[in-house]
């Protein structure tokens, strides 16, 4: 994520601008984390019989490295037994 962030950073003219933007994406990110955070939501995602644009959406926050963290999480409570409450 730091190095995206510094990617974006780069690309910009001044640093102003490359400053907003470089938080702007880690608020953005630290927002879309907080709704990921949810493992009934993870689990939901991955359940049979979900609709296909779930599909896409998980195929799209695969790249995201936080989506990948949570889910690893989810895993080992789900096969640790604990189930959770959709």
């Amino acid at each position: 994520m730091q190095f995206l962030t510094f990617l974006i950073a780069t690309l910009v003219s001044n640093l102003k601008v490359s400053n907003s933007v470089s938080y702007a994406f880690v608020l953005f990110s630290a927002v879309v984390e907080l709704f990921l955070t949810s493992p009934a939501l993870i689990a939901y995602l991955y359940m049979d019989g979900t609709p296909t644009w779930v599909s896409y959406f998980i195929m799209i926050m695969s790249l995201y490295p936080p989506f990948n963290y949570t889910k690893v999480f989810v895993d080992i409570s789900s096969k640790s037994g604990y189930h959770w409450d959709l």
